[in-house]
């Protein structure tokens, strides 16, 4: 056999066994390696045509056969190399802050949070819808984002972000945190009236306030509006009431004033007040059903005004205003017409009164005054009548939780208040309110004084005799009728909160002509003078008078002095609940003329006939 005819034997016998491998017949993979070896070293052949499909059937199988004998080790037992695959992880956030807690407009809050998963999203989001799922970011699983607050982020109380992890199996993880954001201005009062909104600037302005049996009228000159408040509820239990607005300038139609008398003791609006009313005006058709008649006249105040931020990002539809009544009271308006007030303590179980009111607070006995009152969260009310000096105990009656009542001031009594006290009570607490009446007083004081809350003086001023001397540390004051000596410690200054008052001493006058005026052993420091007669009598006897004063520093001073008593209006509670009058001629308030002519002022607070503090000071009326 020739050496070609060898070679071609051989080729076809290579040809044969690769497609009994193509076929499934096993092979030996030792051989394997023998045979690639074997074609790589006969690359000087030239083959055939058919030879080359034949040889480019080889690379198919060496990614099998050959991968495994790369490694040295590998002989002929290689050990298949098994895949790597990730553990199953389910979603877990094991931490989220920000910081800082408290942030504005335009300020950079960091967010920090540790999770576990495979992917992560962090989003913020309010209250209100000031943000899109546009505003969310893909975050890694666990790290830090740098998050700045729009400028437009306004009106609301908190900002907060959502961290949201998706994992495996489709499991997910969600967590919040928030930022609380600080308003540009706070209310005029403490408390926030609800959460999540900020206050507009406040608002002092011009007002005008008129009662009425079943509700109010109020007129502010700023933002230029009138609101009518009724005192009926929108519904049995709530606490919000009707409420309208009328704007100004009002658009007058007609005037009908000279056609409505009110009864006795009550009054007929007028000006604005009365327009909207009457229902002379195009943007009200009239509230003389749902308000009644007015209690007193129409006065002026300044109110203070403020409302919540009605259109933050977003967008809210209502807004909530607050608006202070003369007596200091805050009552919240809300755009969709309704008014509540703002202390109402229903929600916490006890009855409150909304308004205790009287349409005269001065008036002469047999005058006909009506008082009129409101109240929420109580089971009955009861209305103690007038207590003062003729009556020696107080008539308890029944009332509506809502409602008025006129009545005539008896006669024959003077120079007191009449106290009207309304208690409203459930099964577990009690609310109560005072108003009060005030007849003319028959005398005035020796001083002119422009106080509305000054009592009424006990009787005419007394005009004495006065003698006056003037003390290191205070002065005496004595009056011929009564023969009175008053010590006056100290300089007579205003009280002042956290500091001793200047106390004040009274002696009768007991010294007798024929009794010595002085003490001769008393030597006194040079341009100091011993006090004579009653003053030194006083003086001398009494230790705590002489350390007090000192010496004295003028001789006596004589002038026309005065004295006069204030009255005293008070109640007493008796055992069995009743009430009596202890009201009379007081020594609670003094008034004395100096000789400078400044008005001194003595002050002696009991509590139940028992002293507590006795003062004096130069008072100005």
């Amino acid at each position: 056999m020739s050496k070609r005819a060898f070679l071609r034997d051989a080729v076809v016998c290579v040809m044969l066994a690769l497609m009994l491998m193509a076929c499934g017949a096993p092979a030996p993979i030792e051989t394997a390696p023998t045979i690639a070896a074997t074609l790589s070293t006969t690359s000087t052949v030239e083959p055939r045509p058919a030879d080359r499909a034949t040889t480019t059937l080889t690379p198919t199988r060496t990614p099998i056969v050959i991968e495994p004998s790369a490694t040295p080790p590998a002989t002929n037992s290689p050990r298949p190399i098994a895949p790597t695959v990730s553990a199953a992880r389910g979603a877990q956030i094991m931490a989220l802050d920000v910081a800082p807690a408290r942030a504005k407009p335009g300020e950079t809050v960091q967010l920090q949070w540790q999770a576990q998963g495979d992917r992560a999203t962090l989003c913020p989001d309010s209250r209100y819808a000031l943000f899109t799922p546009a505003d969310c970011v893909n975050v890694p699983v666990s790290g830090t984002h740098a998050f700045v607050i729009p400028s437009d982020v306004k009106g609301n109380k908190t900002l907060e972000f959502v961290l949201t992890v998706s994992g495996a199996a489709g499991s997910s993880a969600k967590q919040g945190t928030s930022v609380a954001m600080v308003c540009p201005q706070t209310w005029f009062f403490s408390a926030e009236p609800q959460a999540g909104v900020c206050p507009q600037n406040v608002i002092r302005t011009q007002a005008a306030y008129q009662p009425f049996e079943r509700g109010l009228m109020i007129w502010l000159k700023e933002p230029g509006r009138y609101f009518i408040l009724e005192h009926q509820t929108v519904a049995p239990g709530d606490i919000r009431h009707p409420l309208s607005t009328v704007t100004d300038p009002l658009n007058i139609t007609r005037n009908t004033e000279g056609r409505v008398q009110p009864p006795a003791g009550l009054f007929a609006p007028t000006s604005g007040f009365g327009l909207i009313w009457r229902g002379n005006v195009q943007q009200s058709s009239g509230f003389r059903d749902q308000l009644g008649w007015a209690l007193q006249p129409e006065s002026g105040y300044e109110a203070t005004y403020q409302c919540d931020d009605a259109t933050p990002s977003g967008g809210r539809v209502w807004q909530t205003c607050f608006l202070t009544l003369p007596d200091g009271q805050i009552i919240a308006t809300l755009s969709t017409g309704a008014w509540f007030w703002r202390e109402e303590q229903l929600q916490q179980g006890a009855p409150k009164i909304l308004s205790f009111t009287v349409n005269r607070t001065e008036a002469r006995p047999g005058d006909t005054v009506t008082l009129s009152w409101a109240s929420i969260g109580g089971a009955t009310a009861t209305l103690l009548e007038p207590v003062c000096c003729t009556y020696t105990s107080s008539p308890v009656t029944t009332q509506p939780l809502n409602g008025s009542l006129s009545f005539e001031l008896r006669t024959g009594v003077e120079r007191d208040t009449f106290a009207y006290v309304l208690i409203v009570q459930n099964a577990t607490a009690s609310d109560s309110k005072t108003v009060r009446v005030r007849l003319p007083c028959p005398d005035r004081y020796f001083f002119t004084t422009t106080r509305d809350d000054l009592e009424c003086p006990a009787a005419a001023p007394t005009t004495s005799l006065a003698v006056e001397q003037r003390f290191e540390h205070g002065r005496l004051i004595w009056l011929e009728s009564p023969r009175t000596i008053y010590v006056l410690f100290g300089s007579g200054r205003p009280p002042t909160p956290g500091a001793p008052p200047d106390g004040f001493l009274v002696f009768d006058d007991t010294w007798q002509p024929g009794e010595p005026e002085s003490d001769p052993a008393l030597t006194p420091p040079s341009g100091l003078l011993q006090p004579v007669r009653g003053f030194g009598k006083v003086w001398r006897s009494r230790p705590e008078v002489r350390d007090g004063l000192g010496w004295a520093v003028a001789p006596e001073q004589a002038f026309d002095g005065v004295y006069q008593r204030g009255w005293k209006t008070c109640l007493l509670q008796n055992n069995d609940g009743s009430y009596r009058s202890c009201s009379g001629p007081a020594n609670d308030f003094q008034y004395l003329r100096a000789a400078d002519g400044r008005v001194i002022r003595l002050t002696q607070f009991g509590v139940l006939g028992r002293h507590s503090v006795q003062q004096w000071e130069f008072w100005t009326p």
